[in-house]
């Protein structure tokens, strides 16, 4: 596996184990925190095993040239996604490019660039 590849996939994993475990660390950045069960659930699935998840493809269709491609392609588009989230919110809300949500699009872009690349 390309370093690039490899620090994508170590940062979907280390989200997602952060979030299995401290579901409370992921939205604290935002000024939320998740206190029912439900919402700590809700943590846990979507960025907890969505992470782990996406970590796991990354690392497990390494060896096969017609998945590789694909998959770092479909998590590059996924970043790129949540980046262009957060430029529409920050359009409609331009502070939030001070703090945490524009320390986030700067990663989620850097990391996007970084799969393109590791094809």
């Amino acid at each position: 596996m390309n370093a690039a590849a490899l620090v994508v996939a170590l940062g979907f994993a280390a989200m997602g184990a952060g979030a299995l475990v401290r579901p409370e660390l992921v939205w604290a950045p935002f000024g939320v925190s998740p206190t029912t069960a439900e919402a700590r659930s809700e943590v846990r699935a979507v960025y907890g095993g969505f992470g782990l998840a996406l970590a796991a493809l990354l690392v497990l269709t390494d060896d096969s040239a017609d998945l590789r491609d694909g998959v770092r392609v479909t998590v590059a588009v996924s970043l790129a996604g949540m980046a262009a989230g957060r430029v529409v919110s920050a359009l409609v809300e331009p502070r939030t490019l001070l703090r945490a949500p524009g320390f986030f699009l700067v990663l989620e872009g850097g990391l996007a660039v970084l799969a393109l690349a590791s094809r």
